[in-house]
């Protein structure tokens, strides 16, 4: 019984740090691309400004 109770409290705060980890990662992800954005927008309307002159 303790040991059930052991491993079912381990798997759970093994759940909770990969969730915390993914949430940090959302974050981390959205500031950076933010705070570089990101060129393919840029190349996409110079090929269609080139495309029309």
């Amino acid at each position: 019984m303790i040991v059930e109770k052991f491993a079912s409290a381990q798997q759970k705060a093994i759940e909770e740090d990969q969730l915390h980890q993914a949430q940090m990662s959302a974050v981390a992800n959205s500031y950076l691309l933010r705070r570089f954005p990101t060129r393919r927008k840029v190349r996409c309307d110079r090929q269609i400004t080139e495309a029309i002159a």
